[in-house]
């Protein structure tokens, strides 16, 4: 199983400190002060990208969060006005609105007036 960021960054930590801690025997096999040093600052600048990293998921949530509401609110818009628009217009122009495209789209932009012509006709 992988490990998390987070769980690897905090067994760095837990690495790092137990070297401070033997600092001197670890010495002796090769890991100065000056690479421990390197480690710690390394360590550091891992966190602040997670801290940073980790703020910046917490907005990314926060702006789908707002962004849905608003959705919402436009598709309640939309849906009201598709309800007046079905009351209103006749169904060929429904496409100019954006709904029932694959129906009417053979169907040229004739008027209302044209297409009951062309209804009296096909029934006589």
């Amino acid at each position: 199983m992988t490990k998390t960021f987070a769980k690897r960054l905090n067994d760095a930590k837990n690495m790092l400190a137990g070297m401070a801690t033997y600092a001197n025997r670890i010495s002796k096999r090769g890991i100065s002060a000056e690479a421990l040093t390197n480690a710690n600052a390394l360590y550091e600048q891992t966190t602040t990208l997670q801290n940073e990293r980790n703020a910046l998921k917490a907005r990314s949530q926060e702006a789908t969060v707002q962004a849905e509401e608003l959705m919402e609110q436009l598709e309640g818009f939309c849906s009201e006005a598709k309800k007046l628009i079905k009351i209103e217009f006749p169904k060929e122009t429904w496409p100019e609105f954006g709904f029932r495209l694959g129906e009417y789209a053979a169907q040229t932009a004739a008027s209302p007036d044209d297409n009951k012509t062309a209804t009296t006709e096909k029934s006589a």
